[in-house]
């Protein structure tokens, strides 16, 4: 459907101690299941994604905005590559007011990082060379 975002970071989140709202729908995120976030609030037909990590692919919704950017819209819905990567290199502020502690691209479920066989505690695992893609689905997202 769409053209694949390589090489990039992905980080954790969601999980037992850093417990979140979707932003999506106000729902509480539950750590046992697969999301994803993007940097930039997204219509109900870019909801639902694809990452490849290692020869492992992982599908599922996004329900919530960042890491670090809410308006990155040339990376997610163009060929740019993420802000939080000059942020993070220049320490510059990204737009939720801080400097990145990372160069992720996009965030995901301690669901996503056990799927994908990533060792290590919960919230503190990340990627360095996930692609991800916008998939159609039939799924009914809230």
């Amino acid at each position: 459907m769409n053209n694949w975002h390589e090489n990039i970071y992905m980080t954790e989140f969601g999980g037992p101690s850093d417990i979140n709202k979707s932003a999506y729908d106000d729902k509480l995120l539950d750590y046992q299941d697969v999301f994803f976030a993007l940097p930039l609030r997204l219509p109900k037909d870019k909801l639902w994604i694809e990452i490849e990590y290692k020869g492992k692919t992982v599908e599922g919704p996004v329900r919530d905005i960042g890491p670090h950017n809410i308006r990155d819209k040339d990376y997610v819905l163009g060929e740019a590559r993420p802000l939080a990567e000059k942020q993070y290199k220049t320490k510059v502020k990204a737009q939720n007011n801080k400097v990145p502690r990372n160069p992720a691209g996009i965030d995901c479920s301690p669901a996503v990082m056990d799927r994908l066989g990533v060792k290590g505690p919960i919230d503190t695992r990340s990627v360095k060379e996930v692609k991800w893609r916008f998939k159609r689905t039939s799924i009914a997202l809230a």
